[in-house]
């Protein structure tokens, strides 16, 4: 049992070295017919029922803009009621109440000097049982731990007298196995767009992957992270720092 423990602390410290982030871009679009430019106001939308996580994603999103000197705001600062709207809305079938609302969103775009909107939905969840195989570690000496004491206190020449080298092996190492198990691995599926407020046109997609969510802020830091270095690298967006 004690060979077990070890095996298993082994078995967890190599889990824990080896983790990381996540998250990762798995695909990004962008029109081309669309010239690189600076944005004065970019909003950022994260369109969750859940009211935290919506100001998590966002705020984490917007400071990520920001550090790049791109100027950002979550909508939560702008449009604090736009949970309410979207979740009215999907439920509502006459059309001409909803191109009301529509104009009246679009209206307070403009009111506010929005020239960008940054909008984040989760556009997929997949779930998939997986088998971990079992492992196995090999240790020197078969007596476990309650065995050090006599191993080095009997030093009896009898003990060793007519071994040979591959009698001590064999003696000596013992190997521990690990069963295997299943697991569920959760994968969700995130995309983000990026429409030009003034001609109302789709400038860019991108989609992220996220392997078992453990630690949704850090998750969501990350997912920034990605979002903003790939606007940034592919020109789409344009940090004030390179034009002033």
């Amino acid at each position: 049992m004690k060979y077990i423990s070890f095996s298993l602390l082994i078995i967890t410290l190599i889990s824990i070295t080896s983790c990381g982030s996540s998250s990762s871009l798995i695909a990004s679009w962008k029109t081309d017919d669309f010239s690189p430019k600076v944005y004065e106001k970019v909003v950022v939308f994260a369109l969750t029922p859940n009211e935290q996580n919506r100001n998590l994603f966002e705020m984490k999103l917007t400071n990520e803009l920001t550090k790049d000197s791109i100027k950002a705001f979550p909508s939560f600062s702008v449009f604090p009621l736009v949970n309410s709207v979207l979740n009215i809305t999907k439920d509502i079938t006459d059309s001409l109440y909803l191109e009301q609302i529509k104009a009246g969103i679009k209206d307070k775009i403009k009111s506010k000097n929005i020239d960008a909107l940054l909008i984040l939905t989760l556009l997929d969840v997949q779930k998939e049982q997986t088998y971990v195989s079992g492992t196995s570690l090999t240790m020197g000496g078969n007596m476990g731990y309650g065995g050090y004491g006599g191993y080095y206190g009997n030093m009896t020449p009898g003990i060793y007298s007519n071994s040979h080298y591959d009698n001590y092996y064999s003696y000596s190492y013992a190997t521990i196995y690990e069963t295997g198990y299943y697991k569920e691995e959760i994968t969700y599926f995130i995309e983000s767009r990026l429409y030009d407020s003034e001609s109302q046109k789709l400038i860019w997609v991108g989609q992220t992957k996220t392997v078992d969510l453990s630690n949704i802020e850090i998750e969501a830091e990350q997912i920034a992270r990605i979002i903003t270095k790939e606007l940034i690298s592919q020109g789409i967006v344009l940090s004030t720092t390179l034009v002033d």
